[in-house]
């Protein structure tokens, strides 16, 4: 089970005489199986590395735990790298035994419902307001401490920023999904209070995205790309500022703007 594999490829390049042959490096990419006790399983498609982090984000944004308490446990399985069991605290009603994957490239896939998902949402806690200073600073400090991007220019990142633009949490993986519920899993895990952090993210803002934002209680995400109307049009229901092409000296407010504070020096 590896993050990056070694790889030999052919580069072809214009004014070079001929193909050459270069090492390259790869993002790794295999199943992880999260087996809730009594309930569903998923087989999510993902960069390894941070399990437990993902599968507890992963059930936050499904809605089958509420906060830290809901898990007993949460634990690896020893002879096998690519499942994690999961035991509730605390059972859902009506939860259903049923397996589903998900692909790294979708968060919502598989849900018969997806209205209903969102309807059950509350509006986040008022009150963070983010300085125009750090939106246009947090892409450059992202991007330092992407080591897997670096090496293949194949992951995407998720990052919570806390107060002055401090990156309080930053993790990678193939899927943009993923890497957000790596990131507020491990804030759920250690104890880090999501409502007074934002969320960066190197990808585009999908519905999905503002799901799992509302569940975390972020109240802004930023985002190098665009967001979705269904993602505005949540964000703007469930107070959720939505920033997107966040590339260093240009911002784009969608919902919101009252979060955004001053200019920049």
């Amino acid at each position: 089970m590896k993050a990056l594999r070694d790889a030999e490829v052919t580069r072809f390049e214009a004014g070079r005489n001929g193909p050459a042959a270069e090492p390259r490096v790869l993002v790794g990419e295999e199943p992880l199986v999260i087996r809730v006790t009594g309930g569903p399983s998923f087989t999510i498609m993902r960069t390894p590395g941070n399990e437990r982090e993902l599968a507890a984000g992963f059930l936050l944004a499904e809605g089958l735990i509420l906060g830290k308490g809901d898990i007993a446990s949460i634990d690896g399985l020893p002879d096998e790298e690519n499942e994690i069991r999961v035991t509730l605290a605390r059972v859902p009603e009506g939860m259903e035994s049923r397996t589903l994957a998900v692909v790294s490239a979708c968060g919502l896939c598989g849900r018969p419902d997806p209205g209903a998902l969102v309807a059950e949402l509350s509006p986040v806690p008022a009150g963070l307001v983010v300085p125009l200073a750090d939106l246009y600073a947090v892409p450059a400090k992202v991007r330092e401490a992407q080591p897997l991007f670096a090496k293949t220019g194949g992951t995407h990142a998720a990052a919570l920023v806390g107060k002055g633009g401090r990156l309080a949490a930053v993790f990678e993986d193939l899927g943009r999904h993923n890497a957000f519920d790596k990131a507020i899993g491990h804030a759920l895990l250690t104890g880090l209070e999501l409502p007074g952090h934002w969320a960066f993210l190197t990808g585009r803002v999908s519905l999905e995205m503002i799901v799992k934002a509302a569940r975390g209680g972020i109240g802004l995400v930023a985002a190098v790309s665009a967001p979705t109307a269904s993602a505005v049009d949540v964000a703007r229901r469930l107070g959720i500022t939505v920033c997107g092409f966040v590339r260093g000296r240009e911002v784009t407010v969608y919902s919101h703007p009252e979060r955004i504070a001053g200019e920049a020096p």
